[in-house]
């Protein structure tokens, strides 16, 4: 009998303008996914419908990405160009902390098992379209995690989940505003539609979303006086 491959699928989510070409689960956070399409990666949280991080769009194709076996924070983006990026969200999210020029176009990267390391170092082994494997030692500042990078991590991305939901809400708000307008402008009534969030529940969330730029901003070291010179 023939299976309805249907019955397994969960939920289905546009995150990509093209095919996923690459899909990893970080090796911290056993809910959070890294996807690769098009001109950007993509962050996801189980359960939740949109990306929680969408990077910005690249100049060129992101052929494919990896989380960092030993840091949480820092993830690895090889390009059509053959460029890798290496990306830490303790340092900044819109735009890669540095980058390394290869070859040929990246079309695979892989560290070895466990952690990445060999011996007392730490590798990479990244492959291009000219059949090349390079093999990569990393410094020390892209393999050594701080003392805290887990936990900030994620209340980093707790933070993002917590914006993805906010925004939904608010645009649901919106579309559901815009049909009691039409309707009470003379639409047909029987597709009006109920507004489900209340004027005390649009001040909450304001609040909330407030509340979590504050705390970004604070985490981030934003807005923050400058200290004076001696």
């Amino acid at each position: 009998a023939e299976v309805d491959d249907s019955a397994f699928v969960k939920s289905i989510s546009q995150g990509h303008f093209g095919p996923c070409k690459s899909l990893e689960r970080s090796r911290f956070f056993p809910d959070i996914w890294l996807t690769v399409g098009d001109w950007r990666f993509c962050i996801w949280k189980e359960g939740v419908d949109k990306p929680i991080f969408a990077s910005p769009f690249q100049s060129t194709y992101i052929t494919c990405a990896r989380w960092s076996p030993s840091r949480p924070s820092v993830l690895f983006v090889g390009r059509e160009d053959g460029v890798m990026d290496v990306w830490d969200f303790l340092d900044r999210s819109h735009q890669p902390l540095t980058d390394f020029m290869f070859s040929g176009s990246i079309t695979s990267m892989e560290f070895p098992k466990a952690k990445g390391e060999i011996g007392h170092h730490h590798y990479v082994a990244i492959g291009d379209d000219l059949g090349v494997c390079h093999v990569m030692r990393l410094p020390r500042m892209l393999t050594r995690p701080t003392r805290i990078e887990e936990k900030t991590i994620r209340n980093i991305f707790d933070r993002e989940i917590e914006q993805v939901s906010y925004i939904q809400n608010r645009n649901q708000f919106r579309a559901d505003e815009r049909a009691h307008l039409e309707s009470a402008a003379g639409a047909d009534d029987n597709k009006t539609q109920q507004i489900i969030m209340t004027e005390k529940e649009i001040e909450e969330a304001e609040k909330q979303f407030q509340r979590l730029k504050e705390q970004f901003d604070k985490d981030m070291g934003l807005n923050q006086p400058e200290e004076e010179e001696s």
